[in-house]
């Protein structure tokens, strides 16, 4: 099995060569100096997971079925360009974890072998916020309220979705 990167869609760059790759799972620790020069640390804060990988793009590549010759490169590199705008990837590779929520953060590639390029990838792991937007009915603007009277941008409509609350009435 090759090593492979696909994107939510289902599209996948499927890796040539895999020359190296290495996994980085940083912890950043909290540091304190005080008075005596010395440091304390109270917390520690495990940081996303990152995968940096070096891969050979030949335009003959081992795994039938792909695009050949100079198409190959051109293909790989709009490929890795879509991507790198921060499309959320599934790095499969064989023997090792597989790793999901990954984004393109380095990409460097250079065109040292004969018929293909050498690719650097930086891959970052994170989670992705969902979030869902709630249209809030008003009440009636002649109606109990018990004590409240809605705001006058309230009434005309005019006031934004985050800030739909009432202000309390004269007292």
């Amino acid at each position: 099995m090759s090593s492979l990167i696909r994107q939510s869609d289902g599209d996948q760059l499927v890796l040539d060569a895999v020359v190296s790759t290495r996994e980085v799972m940083p912890t950043r620790v909290t540091q304190h100096p005080v008075q005596t020069q010395q440091v304390i640390t109270d917390h520690a804060q495990p940081q996303a997971i990152g995968r940096l990988l070096d891969v050979i793009v030949s335009e003959t590549p081992a795994v039938s079925g792909l695009t050949t010759g100079p198409e190959r490169i051109a293909e790989v590199i709009a490929w890795l360009e879509v991507v790198r705008r921060g499309e959320p990837l599934t790095l499969v590779e064989p023997d090792l974890p597989v790793r999901r929520n990954m984004r393109l953060t380095d990409l460097t590639w250079t065109k040292d072998l004969a018929g293909g390029i050498r690719v650097n990838l930086t891959l970052l792991q994170g989670v992705t916020a969902t979030t869902r937007t709630v249209e809030l009915q008003t009440r009636p603007t002649g109606g109990g309220g018990a004590g409240q009277t809605p705001r006058a941008d309230l009434a005309a409509g005019r006031a934004p979705t985050e800030d739909r609350g009432e202000r309390a009435g004269r007292q």
